[in-house]
This record gives C-alpha cells, sequence and structure tokens, in this order.
C-alpha cells in the first residue's frame, strides 16, 4: 500500500501530506459515517493538586496543549477525503500548528447533585459521569439553542458569544436514559474533517476541577493507544516546558498502513503472496464452522443492521479486594483475565438465559434452541507487538493510529450441567463455570488476521451509503417483525469485546510524569509505548513536582447495530468492567436486571 506522499507545499501553509486507508481504517471509516458508529468517548475528572498552579486549566493552556498534541499525534488532526471514490487521510501542516473551528470546546457544569447523592449513594458516582456522555454526543456547535423534553422536564444546551460555553440546567432533574451512557441517536458529532475533538467542562462551584471528553472516530485509532494520547495531552498539560518534537515526516512516517509494518522476513514476493493465499483458505474454513449461535433475548429484525444504533453503557466495579482475589486466581491458574474473561461471559450469560426461563420468558422451544447452540463472540486483537520489531522498540507500541485485528472465540453449548436434561419444575440455579479452552497460534497468523476486514468492508460501505440516502429521502428501514433466535441470519454473536487489562502499567494518577517513570518524555529509558517522543541523553528532574490528578477515567464506544459489547480494564488496582448496547434491540440493562 503507498505509504504517506507530499501533494503540495506552500511557503505560507507548509506542506500537505496524503496516503490512501487500509481495509481495517476504511472499515471503521464508514462505520464513522454511519452516524458515528464505533466513535469513542474518552472522559477524565482532573483535580489540581496546588492553586499556584490554577493557569493550568486556563483555555489558553489547553489549546496549548491541543496542539502539541496534534503535532505529536499527526492523525489527531487529520482529515479524510475521497480521491477516485477511496477515502485518503490528509495531513496539512499548518492545520496541526492551529486551534481548527469546534475542535477545543469549552463549558461549564452546574454542579447541583448533592441532594440526589443522598437518594442514590451506591450509584449516584456513575451518574455525574454518565450525565456528561450526554452532553458529548448530543451538543451541537452549530445550534444555538437545543432542547430535550422528557415528560415535564428539560435539558438545555445554550452556547453564548460564539465560543460554545454550554451549561446543562437543573442537574439534577435530568432524564434517566442520560444516567445510562447517553442517548446516541442525534447527529455524529465528528465529521470527515473532524476526527478528534476536546470538550472541557468546569464545575462551576470548583474551580480546581475540570471534566475532560476526547471524542474520536475509530479509523485513526483503537483502545490500545488512548493511554498514549492520555498520557501526551495530561502531561503537556501539566508541564512548563515543551520536550522536542521530531519533524512531521518522521511522525507520519510510525504511523503508515499496518500492513507495511509487517515484518517481511526473507519471503520473496511471490511467497507473500501464497501466504496471503493460504490465509484467505484458512479464514474462510474456520468462518464457514462458525454457525448459529445465540445471544441473549433480543429484538432483532430484517432492517436492525441498517438502523444506526442508540448506543448506552452500563458500567459497574469491583472492589479492590475482590479484585485482588480474582487476579490472584488468574495467577494460580496460569492465565490472564482475558482469557477467564470469555469463559465467565458465557456463565454469566448463562445464569440470566437460566433465570428467564425459570419464570417462563423464554418458552420450551426456544430453550431447546438455545441448549444447542454454541457461544461465539470476537473481540479487538492488538497488532502492535506483531509488526515489526524495530518500529515497535521506537514507540511503535503506543503509536496513535489503528493497528488491531480481531479474534473469535467459540465456546461449546450452555453451561447447564446437570440441569441439561431435567424439566422447568425441577430446576435451581447452582455455582460452576467450564473448564478453559486452550487457545492456538499459527505462523500465518497475521497473513489470516488481515482478511476479515476485507471481508466486512463492502458490507460497511454498503450500509452507510444506503444510511446517508434515506435521511436525505426521509424514510426509515424499520420492520415490525421480530425474528425468533431460530432466524437470525449468519452467524449470532453471543456478544463482542475483550479486557484491555491494567491500565495502571501504562498511565499514571499523577502528573507530569516522573523522571524515573520510562514513559516519561524527560526520562532517558526508552520504552515501546512512549511514542512521539525523542529520548534525551539525560533525565530531566525539573518537572518531577505533580500538579494535577487523575479522579476518575473510562472508556465509551458507541456500538454497532444489535450488539452487545462487553469491556474490562483494571483501574487503580479496581476492575471496572462495562456492557455497551443498542437499546434499538435491548431493554434498558441494569446489574439486576437479568
Amino acid at each position: 500500500m503507498p505509504a504517506w506522499t507530499l501533494v503540495n507545499s506552500s511557503p505560507t501553509k507548509g506542506r500537505t501530506f496524503k496516503r490512501p486507508l487500509d481495509a481495517k481504517e476504511t472499515g471503521f471509516f464508514w462505520d464513522g459515517v454511519f452516524n458515528g458508529t464505533a466513535d469513542s468517548v474518552q472522559h477524565l475528572r482532573l483535580h489540581l493538586l496546588n492553586e499556584a498552579d490554577a493557569y493550568i486549566f486556563s483555555e489558553s493552556n489547553i489549546t496549548r496543549t491541543w496542539l502539541s498534541v496534534k503535532r505529536r499525534y499527526p492523525l489527531v488532526g487529520a482529515r479524510v477525503d475521497m480521491d477516485n471514490e477511496e477515502p485518503h487521510f490528509i495531513v496539512e501542516e499548518h492545520h496541526l500548528g492551529r486551534s481548527n473551528p469546534n475542535e477545543v470546546v469549552f463549558g461549564r457544569v452546574m454542579a447541583t447533585w448533592a441532594s440526589g447523592r443522598k437518594a442514590f449513594p451506591k450509584v449516584m458516582l456513575f451518574k455525574r459521569q454518565f450525565i456528561m456522555i450526554a452532553v458529548v454526543w448530543s451538543v451541537e456547535t452549530d445550534v444555538t439553542r437545543t432542547r430535550e423534553r422528557a415528560g415535564t422536564r428539560e435539558v438545555e444546551w445554550v452556547k453564548r458569544q460564539g465560543r460554545a460555553p454550554w451549561s446543562i440546567q437543573n442537574f439534577e432533574d435530568v432524564p434517566l436514559r442520560f444516567f445510562c451512557g447517553g442517548d446516541t441517536a442525534g447527529p455524529r458529532t465528528l465529521s470527515n474533517h473532524l476526527l478528534a475533538r476536546i470538550f472541557i467542562f468546569r464545575e462551576t462551584d470548583r474551580a480546581d476541577v475540570i471534566h475532560m471528553f476526547t471524542v474520536i472516530a475509530h479509523c485513526i485509532t483503537d483502545g490500545t493507544v488512548y493511554n498514549s494520547f492520555l498520557r501526551c495531552f495530561l502531561d503537556a498539560l501539566s508541564s512548563r516546558s515543551e520536550p522536542p518534537i521530531s519533524g512531521l515526516e518522521q511522525r507520519l512516517a510510525m504511523v503508515i498502513a499496518s500492513a507495511d509494518l509487517e515484518p517481511k522476513h526473507s519471503f520473496s514476493l511471490a511467497r507473500r503472496r501464497w501466504r496471503r493465499a493460504i490465509g484467505f483458505v484458512i479464514f474462510g474454513i474456520r468462518a464457514a464452522k462458525r454457525q448459529g449461535g445465540h445471544t441473549l433475548p433480543c429484538r432483532l429484525t430484517h432492517s436492525t443492521s441498517r438502523v444506526p444504533a442508540r448506543a448506552r453503557v452500563l458500567v459497574t466495579s469491583i472492589s479492590r479486594d475482590q479484585t485482588a482475589a480474582i487476579l490472584m486466581n488468574c495467577r494460580l491458574n496460569n492465565i490472564t483475565f482475558g482469557n477467564a474473561f470469555l469463559p465467565l461471559a458465557q456463565v454469566a450469560m448463562t445464569r440470566v438465559l437460566y433465570r428467564r426461563y425459570l419464570r417462563g420468558e423464554i418458552d420450551e422451544e426456544e430453550w431447546e434452541y438455545r441448549k444447542k447452540q454454541p457461544h461465539i463472540n470476537r473481540g479487538p486483537l492488538n497488532l502492535r507487538p506483531y509488526l515489526d520489531q524495530q518500529w515497535f522498540s521506537k514507540g511503535g507500541g503506543g503509536e496513535f493510529f489503528l493497528a488491531i485485528s480481531y479474534f473469535f472465540y467459540q465456546l461449546p453449548f450452555m453451561t447447564l450441567g446437570v440441569t441439561t436434561q431435567q424439566h422447568r419444575d425441577d430446576l435451581a440455579l447452582s455455582n460452576g463455570a467450564p473448564p478453559q479452552l486452550a487457545s492456538s497460534t499459527t505462523p500465518l497468523f497475521l497473513e489470516i488476521a488481515s482478511v476479515e476486514p476485507i471481508t466486512q468492508l463492502e458490507r460497511t460501505r454498503v450500509r452507510a451509503l444506503e444510511w446517508l440516502k434515506s435521511v436525505e429521502e426521509g424514510t426509515t428501514a424499520d420492520d415490525t417483525e421480530v425474528l425468533a433466535p431460530a432466524d437470525f441470519p449468519g452467524t449470532t454473536w453471543a456478544h463482542g469485546g475483550s479486557s484491555i487489562g491494567n491500565l495502571d502499567e501504562v498511565s499514571a494518577v499523577e502528573y507530569p510524569l516522573r523522571s524515573t517513570n520510562p514513559l516519561s518524555p524527560r526520562s532517558n529509558i526508552p520504552h515501546p509505548a512512549k511514542a512521539g517522543y525523542i529520548i534525551p541523553s539525560l533525565p530531566d528532574i525539573t518537572e518531577d513536582e505533580p500538579r494535577i490528578a487523575v479522579e476518575y477515567w473510562m472508556i465509551h464506544l458507541h456500538a454497532r447495530p444489535g450488539q452487545l459489547y462487553l469491556g474490562a480494564a483494571t483501574i487503580r488496582k479496581q476492575l471496572h468492567m462495562q456492557v455497551s448496547y443498542d437499546v434499538n434491540v435491548s431493554r434498558k440493562l441494569s446489574p439486576r436486571n437479568g
């Protein structure tokens, strides 16, 4: 695939570079066109440690930081243009050096939830987080005033003096649907010319706290490198000095298409083509074996895949003591939590279905069908460790671009044990888990991994274009006929997602990062995840005093139509799990409504 090419150079506007999107990037580009599908929101609550450093949260310093991040990670400031009906990244040098319209939005939130805390002592913290996610999804910078009515209550966003300072009125009275992750049925917050943006909300009663939301298109990043973006932004925000940045050409050379970073070994061109062909064959054979499957009861119709998801998020957390016990048991069994997560998800889903069957919500015919179906799921797989090792060691492990594929994981039928042959009247819930299934690798791993995006690309493109046409014509694609589980077309995925691991190892609570931390730009110790920095010859200790702290951090994904997406991460030695789902097909979820 062609790398970055220089298409223009101007004495006043600098250089302009261009490269085509690869198959994975193109697929996520068309997902984004489909009303923001797969876009993500990263939410942080930041606390100032010293009153004397109040300038850190000033608009000018935040804008300076944004420009620093764009120069260090050029795809943050890129756009996508169509050339011969194929999408291409365009990076303009002058665009990276200025704050462009709608990239950075400042606002304030009226933190008047104190009275609500008494009514919801256990979940109010999450409600505080989710309410502002709704603002990010729903805010429109080209609209002066937006009102949304829910019963007799209203939420109002107001744009004043052209600077878009957004306010939420009657914070404690916001409708319940906003507490569940926001309703993403409105217009997309991003566009082809705005692939990343940041929202800063200040609490009106606390000058030392801000809420930061970054909204990023999936075609330029993935879950692995959100931490790179986070570290870079927070370190630059809290530092008095700016670490040197390599030239634009050097930075772009690190974010070529991931397929071009695959190790070439000593294979001839003919042999590489043969390996690719065999990869297609093996992928096709494996895909043909993935038949049937089932998921939680939901309202699927023939048009579900053509209707953008109204995505919501449910988050639950496990105490530090429980987290420690879980991780210790994983180590005792020589597995990671990521490996345990998928069988545990099957056990949890089986128990939910079991309860519904015992309550008579699933009839005998459907229950007999589900008992025979495998539990099939898929999730993102970080490709960076498998790519060029020289590139990886120079910071490629944390480089800000898309470098993932998918794993497919199939478990057998539901884990019912001795209850399999019993009648409903004789059944009761009991604890139990299936044995861990061993995974396998192959020398053709990268060749096989490259096939899936290609097989889905045309379907994703057609769906996005058909949806755009329906929006222009004012038509809707909806069916009244709800499909029975046995009638779901193709493979039925139980769920998607995975655990992204222990984020404490790749991020920090306090910033700037101390020079003793290999991930710090002032450390002289190389690290594969330290992307975008020139390693100094000696450590710089002048910025070792922390100035800001991260009080809350979470990623939220805009699910695909009908998708059930399970995610997990350990933050501050506490395990957090989240479910992203489509309200169009699933009823409102809660930790106890199985």
